[in-house]
């Protein structure tokens, strides 16, 4: 089984490395379990801030899987893991962009949205909801119907002895009549061999005895690697953030729906290359007010960048933003709107609006309400 630990798909990066999370420990063997499994349903149930679950779909990506996978959550929290506000699903939102293609985010309580999965139709299953022994129990019998014969169940928490946390137990549990292994790394992540058509890797690992030399050195490696996973996201985000690449907006035509009274900066002023951390334009104060970009003709680019203003009573207004695209400057698609908190700029937390392959002429900013609008500056890459 170790020989299996030679995959490609160890090396690859995290997508989510600067999100708090334990499950960064089990990353790389999410990679490798999708290029193993080769699913064509994933299904996550409890996905937070979506370090496990874009692990599946960069996997997904990566392999140019013929899959569609699924995020069940409300991301509302729970007395567990503590409740969170709407910025995490927000971030989450985002980020599903660039997967968008196949993945789907379903806002629900589990049991609501079961019955919309056919039977038998879900190759990978990750339950990662309430880790009280009751809720795990009912959200693998609830969802049990669902499953493939070729599904692998994961379990998240499998080693978290926590009072009112009850995986462990579930866990073994199963395990008296199932096959299956357990990671005891980033609070433990339980590996259910449910199907009998999955592939010989999956069938092997789920085969390894728990405390055999062979699973010891299993678990370092795949903690190994997720760590190195880990490692190589962050650097690729500072490399990004450092060298992101042509800014293809650069000294572009720019138009503004209106002009401050006393500013005499133009539309240009926010393409011209200078982050100063003032404005670069400035509209009057109007319903809706807007900036446009023009290109110079149909372009292809991944991230949209834009620096605020930093003294805070100015960068406030900017909060209501957001973006469209247009080939032709009169059908626009609105591909982002900005959740109501306040951005920066040479700061280091300029707003960044990242979804692979976008494809237009014309780049409109506007505000969702009446108020100035003024930016540092606005920056395009393809990456």
């Amino acid at each position: 089984m170790i020989e299996a630990l030679g995959s490609n798909a160890l090396t690859w990066p995290s997508v989510r490395p600067a999100e708090v999370s334990v499950w960064h420990g089990h990353v790389a063997f999410a990679h490798w379990l999708v290029e193993a499994l080769r699913p064509r349903l994933v299904v996550e149930l409890g996905t937070h801030n979506g370090v496990s679950y874009f692990s599946f779909c960069n996997a997904i990506e990566r392999l140019g899987l013929d899959a569609r996978a699924v995020a069940v959550d409300t991301w509302e929290g729970d007395h567990q893991a503590g409740l969170y506000d709407e910025s995490v699903y927000e971030r989450v939102r985002r980020f599903n962009g660039q997967f968008s293609d196949f993945s789907t985010l379903k806002r629900n309580y589990f049991d609501d949205v079961v019955e919309s999965f056919e039977d038998g139709s879900i190759d990978l299953l990750h339950i990662d909801g309430l880790h009280t022994y009751e809720a795990v129990r009912h959200d693998y019998e609830t969802w049990r119907a669902k499953l493939s014969p070729r599904a692998i169940v994961l379990f998240h928490d499998t080693r978290a002895f926590i009072e009112g946390y009850g995986v462990h137990t579930f866990w073994d549990e199963l395990m008296r009549e199932g096959k299956g292994f357990n990671f005891h790394h980033s609070a433990g992540l339980g590996v259910l061999l449910h199907g009998t058509d999955v592939p010989a890797g999956v069938e092997a690992l789920c085969s390894v005895p728990d405390q055999s030399a062979e699973a010891t050195r299993i678990r370092q490696s795949f903690e190994l690697f997720s760590r190195i996973a880990q490692t190589l996201g962050q650097e690729a985000v500072v490399q990004a953030l450092a060298h992101p690449g042509e800014n293809i907006a650069l000294h572009c035509r720019a138009s503004q729906s209106s002009y401050y009274s006393t500013n005499a900066e133009t539309p240009q002023g926010a393409v011209n290359g200078i982050r100063t951390g003032h404005f670069g334009f400035h509209t009057d104060n109007e319903a809706r007010p807007w900036w446009r970009l023009d290109l110079g003709g149909r372009r292809t680019f991944d991230e949209i960048r834009i620096f605020n203003r930093l003294d805070p009573d100015c960068a406030v207004r900017s909060r209501t933003i957001e973006i469209s695209i247009s080939d032709d400057g009169l059908i626009w698609d609105t591909v982002y709107s900005h959740d109501g908190s306040v951005f920066g700029g040479i700061d280091g937390h300029p707003l960044s609006f990242v979804r692979g392959g976008m494809e237009a002429r014309y780049i409109l900013l506007r505000l969702r309400e009446a108020n100035f609008f003024h930016l540092d500056e606005v920056e395009v890459y393809r990456h």
